[in-house]
C-alpha cells in the first residue's frame, strides 16, 4: 500500500512536468516493454506505475486544496505621524537709539491636536548685550540690544518626543548720512498676493545683516514715502507696510494702487 501511494505521488509530479498525457503514456509503455525483457521485478514495478497513472488519470485525483478563506477587508489601524512645527516669526529691524524688539513665534498653528510640551527661545549668535523677558513664551520682548545682528532660535517640543526649530533674525543699526541705494523699478502689484509685491531674498541685492529702510513711489509723479515694518499684525493706519521673513521682503498696501510702483532700499 505504501508503494502504491508513493507511486501515485510520483505520478502527480510527472503530470506537472509533462502536460502532454499521450507523450507520458507512450514513455510508460516503452518502459514497460523494456522491463519485460529484463526481469520480473522491474516488470512488476512497471505494472504498478502504469496502474497508478491510470487510476490518477481516470479518477480525477488532484492535490489537496486549502479551504477557501475570504479576504480580510477590515481596515488596519493607521498610525498618523506627529509633525511638530516651529515658526520663529518675522525678522526684525531695530533702528538705533532703540534697543528693544518683540519676538512673535508660533507652534503648530494649524494643528491644535498636537500636544506641545514646551517651547523656548535661545540666543545662538549676536552681541553680548542682550536681555529677554521670558524665554519660555512664544511672544516675548528683547531689551538691552546694541548694534549688530542677533539670531534667536525657537525650539518646540511635543509630548511624544518630537521637536522642531526655527530661527528669527534681529538687526540693530542705523543709516549713515550717506547710505547706499538700491532701486527696483516698476514692480508689479499682486505678484505674490493681491495688493502686494514680493521680493525673494533681499540679501541678493544688499549685504546680509545690513540695516536698511524701504521706500515706495506709487507712480512716477509721486514722492518717495517710507514704508513701515509690520510685525505680528497689519497696521491699519499706514498706507504701505512691509514684512521681512527669512530674508524675503513682502510689501503690501492698504489702499488702491496702480499696476506698478518703484521701490528703493537704503542701506549701509
Amino acid at each position: 500500500m505504501f508503494l502504491i501511494t508513493y507511486l501515485m505521488s510520483a505520478t502527480r509530479q510527472m503530470l506537472k512536468l509533462f502536460i502532454d498525457e499521450n507523450w507520458l503514456c507512450a514513455n510508460l509503455l516503452g518502459f514497460f516493454a523494456q522491463s519485460s525483457k529484463k526481469n520480473k521485478t522491474m516488470k512488476c514495478s512497471s505494472i504498478l506505475m502504469i496502474t497508478s497513472f491510470l487510476i490518477c488519470l481516470f479518477s480525477g485525483c488532484k492535490e489537496e486544496e486549502l479551504p477557501y478563506r475570504p479576504p480580510d477587508l477590515s481596515t488596519p489601524d493607521v498610525v498618523v505621524p506627529v509633525i511638530v512645527e516651529a515658526d520663529a516669526g518675522d525678522d526684525v529691524l531695530v533702528e538705533l537709539p532703540g534697543n528693544q524688539a518683540t519676538l512673535i513665534g508660533s507652534a503648530n498653528e494649524w494643528d491644535p491636536n498636537i500636544n506641545i510640551k514646551e517651547y523656548y527661545w535661545t540666543k545662538i549668535s549676536g552681541p553680548n548685550s542682550f536681555g529677554i523677558v521670558n524665554r519660555f513664551a512664544l511672544e516675548t520682548k528683547l531689551f538691552d540690544l546694541e548694534k549688530g545682528v542677533y539670531e534667536l532660535e525657537l525650539t518646540v517640543k511635543a509630548t511624544t518626543g518630537q521637536s522642531a526649530k526655527d530661527t528669527a533674525t534681529v538687526i540693530v543699526g542705523a543709516l549713515s548720512s550717506n547710505p547706499r541705494e538700491f532701486l527696483l523699478i516698476e514692480q508689479t502689484w499682486g505678484q505674490h498676493m493681491e495688493q502686494s509685491i514680493y521680493i525673494h531674498n533681499i540679501y541678493a541685492y544688499i549685504p546680509r545683516g545690513s540695516f536698511f529702510k524701504v521706500y515706495l513711489r506709487k507712480d512716477i509723479n509721486s514722492d518717495w514715502q517710507e514704508v513701515t515694518q509690520a510685525h505680528g499684525s497689519w497696521p491699519d493706519v499706514d498706507p504701505y507696510f512691509f514684512a521681512l521673513y527669512n530674508g524675503d521682503l513682502w510689501l503690501a498696501a492698504t489702499g488702491s494702487m496702480p499696476d506698478k510702483s518703484d521701490i528703493k532700499i537704503l542701506y549701509d
